[in-house]
């Protein structure tokens, strides 16, 4: 990871976390315990970088594999978002990178950003 990029995820770190309080932890590291999910979805499944363009988003699925800076900005305004995962057929999975050559740190974090939204998503009902 270079300089940049590091100045970068950390600046966006040290930002608002999707949810305030307690959370059930496990593993290792604390991170939040998710519910199993078991779904495949049939409709079309598009990035959530266009999640506020599309206009009829009941018609779709989102999915979070896209670049981090497009997640930062659900994990960072995680309130923001809600009412647009509301409209929509369904949210797939956070997805903050998690590339081999990270350092282990960051891999950890990242991790448990992903776990954090997850949870944060299962507490507003979704499933």
């Amino acid at each position: 990871m270079d300089e940049d990029n590091f100045k970068y995820w950390i600046e966006k770190r040290l930002a608002q976390p999707p949810f305030e309080g307690d959370f059930p932890a496990v593993e290792k590291y604390g991170f939040p315990q998710l519910a199993q999910v078991n779904y495949i979805p049939e409709e079309p499944v598009l990035p959530i970088n266009y999640l506020k363009s599309i206009k009829d988003r009941e018609n779709y699925w989102f999915h979070c594999f896209t670049s981090d800076k497009n997640f930062h900005r659900i994990y960072n305004c995680f309130e923001d978002y809600v009412e647009f995962f509301r409209q929509a057929k369904g949210i797939i999975s956070a997805d903050f990178s998690l590339f081999r050559d990270y350092p282990e740190y960051i891999l950890i974090d990242n991790c448990l950003a992903n776990r954090k939204v997850d949870y944060a998503l299962q507490q507003e009902g979704f499933q």
